[in-house]
């Protein structure tokens, strides 16, 4: 059987065109499936996707300056279609944003209220905090994001752009904020104020002395006992006193070039330079350390542009619709914890699959020759796009092509 795959740019949906030949009772059987992003004709054909971005960092040179500003949302809800329902910033500690946001939707799913103590009133009028049954002073969401935006503009001063720093961004915050900035048609404003994105989850996980990496468990470790607040300008406040004690902490290590205590950087396959270049780090003097800046390495390492991050999020809204179907592959999967489970499946989309396509795949090839095309197919994505934003080094390629063949198999 013989398969033709032609695919598009990386970026962009692909077409893919499989043709099959077999023979059967003496004769030549063609099979031809044609599918594109967006288009089915209810016969089975395959589905295709868009590939993740590459990564593009923020990394130190001569140029630019930047200021760190850390945030974080709280949302009503864990998923890319969620709002915010409050905004929290912070500079320094004494510096500090906090806005309350009445979401369009009028509803916070119970979960996430349990959580962070916030209802919507009724009528959907305002919001409630659930711990005293006060109610908040909380504006719209246009509103709420004008009022940001304004104070990055304040806090930004001379230099030339912000960084916004959050704690496990990339995977809810920088999405609903991306998301949020171009329902309101502020997107242009806010990409002349800042400059790029800092997950500073990814700081802690690259060093090895680190076994926990919650904000709770980062504050008892370097400050001290901290109660579970669940308020976004406090957990920002919190980010910005963690951030600045472990800087100053390992600061004489890094000016020395040295990291033992940290995982090899990853290469980065795009990089924009904005700041110092690390040949002139060792002359920067150890105040540096108590200020958050694209001086440190590994905040530069964990810094992405706007523009990758805008991609990234074109990507998984392109991905969502099919995540739940794929998550059905791990259902009898007897594997420990749910995080693997989401892990195999994030290996699925972002080699561009769907469960349609795994299935029609299956059916057309059989299990040896569809296991073995598509460990090749994971095999290829993380050779290519494996990254920090793909979230899928936990599982190699085996494990991921044995799971699924083993499900299709029932």
């Amino acid at each position: 059987m013989i398969a033709v795959v032609f695919s598009s740019c990386a970026f962009r949906p692909v077409s893919v065109l499989l043709a099959a030949f077999s023979l059967a009772r003496g004769r030549v059987e063609i099979e031809l499936s044609l599918a594109q992003a967006g288009f089915e004709n209810g016969t089975g054909l395959l589905e295709a996707m868009s590939h993740p971005p590459m990564e593009e960092h923020l990394l130190p040179s001569s140029g630019q300056r930047h200021r760190v500003v850390c945030y974080d949302l709280e949302t009503t809800g864990l998923e890319l279609v969620d709002e915010i329902i409050q905004i929290g910033g912070s500079v320094d500690q004494s510096r500090i944003f906090s806005k309350y946001i009445v979401p369009a939707t009028r509803r916070v799913h119970p979960d996430a209220a349990r959580i962070i103590g916030l209802q919507v009133v009724e009528g959907g009028k305002g919001l409630k905090d659930l711990r005293d049954n006060s109610l908040l002073d909380a504006v719209d969401e246009g509103s709420g994001l004008e009022e940001f935006l304004h104070w990055l503009e304040e806090v930004r001063g001379d230099v030339d752009g912000i960084v916004l720093a959050s704690h496990g961004a990339i995977f809810l915050d920088i999405p609903v904020l991306l998301i949020a900035l171009r329902r309101r048609n502020l997107t242009d404003r806010f990409k002349q104020i800042v400059s790029g994105f800092c997950d500073t989850y990814a700081i802690f996980r690259a060093d090895l002395k680190i076994k926990k990496y919650t904000l709770q468990s980062l504050y008892e470790q370097f400050i001290g006992r901290r109660p579970e607040k669940h308020r976004a300008p406090e957990d920002a406040r919190d980010l910005h006193a963690i951030l600045t004690t472990y800087f100053k902490t390992n600061w004489e290590g890094w000016i020395r070039g040295s990291e033992p205590a940290f995982a090899p950087p990853p290469v980065h396959p795009t990089e924009i330079r904005t700041s110092i270049s690390p040949s002139s780090a060792v002359e920067l003097n150890t105040t540096s350390a108590t200020q958050l800046s694209m001086d440190l390495p590994p905040l530069a390492r964990a810094t992405y542009s706007v523009k990758c991050m805008e991609e990234y999020v074109s990507w998984r809204e392109s991905t969502e619709p099919h995540r739940a179907d794929l998550m059905t592959i791990t259902a009898s999967w007897n594997v420990r914890g749910e995080k693997l489970k989401k892990v195999l499946v994030k290996n699925l989309l972002a080699a561009g699959y769907t469960y349609k396509r795994l299935a029609d795949e299956y059916r057309m090839y059989g299990d040896q020759r569809f296991k073995d095309r598509l460990e090749q197919s994971i095999l290829h994505m993380k050779r290519t796009y494996e990254s920090y934003l793909t979230d899928t080094k936990d599982l190699n390629a085996s494990v991921v092509a044995n799971r699924v063949l083993e499900h299709f198999k029932r």
